[in-house]
């Protein structure tokens, strides 16, 4: 009895530990749009070069809203990016985590797109001392896009719209 819940465990750990590990591995990603490599995960740090929009790069690891990554040109540098101006590529699409890794993802500290709803890279503390920062909403007004360019971009992406039922058009 011992023996069999011990080798259960024995599984389940080999299994998870897996998962954990694929899970982890180096990805690859496309940079969406011009933008600067920085030194460290703050839009205050020195840039290291500009990006340029479809540059490939190797993604390392996340920071709160940054990801560290490398540059595969000629010459490799490696510095961070945020999070929203690269996109993953060689990643099939999913409706949801499935496998071990989700069925044991409640003793980790991650997150990932199904089960994270909120502001990606912020925390309550965060969220709790923030205050306006009018600067930045200057800047956030100068990422508007034309709603053509919305769908160009969601149609490179696979995306297609559908239309809902309490949906009532405006114009």
């Amino acid at each position: 009895m011992h023996t069999t819940r011990y080798c259960l465990f024995l599984i389940l750990l080999i299994l998870y530990c897996s998962a954990t590990l694929a899970e982890q591995s180096i990805k690859q990603g496309k940079v969406i749009k011009n933008t600067p490599l920085y030194k460290q995960a703050n839009i205050k740090s020195n840039a290291i070069i500009e990006l340029k929009a479809d540059d490939n790069v190797v993604i390392h690891k996340r920071q709160r809203a940054w990801y560290q990554v490398t540059t595969q040109k000629k010459s490799v540098y490696t510095g961070w990016i945020n999070m929203l101006n690269v996109r993953f590529i060689g990643v099939s699409k999913r409706k949801g985590e499935l496998g071990v890794a989700a069925l044991l993802s409640s003793v980790q500290n991650d997150t990932s797109a199904t089960t994270s709803t909120g502001i990606r890279g912020f925390d309550e503390k965060d969220l709790a001392k923030a205050t306006a920062n009018m600067e930045q909403v200057v800047l956030l007004d100068s990422y508007q896009v034309k709603q053509e360019e919305a769908i160009a971009f969601a149609k490179q992406g696979g995306l297609t719209s559908k239309k809902l039922a309490s949906e009532q058009v405006t114009k």
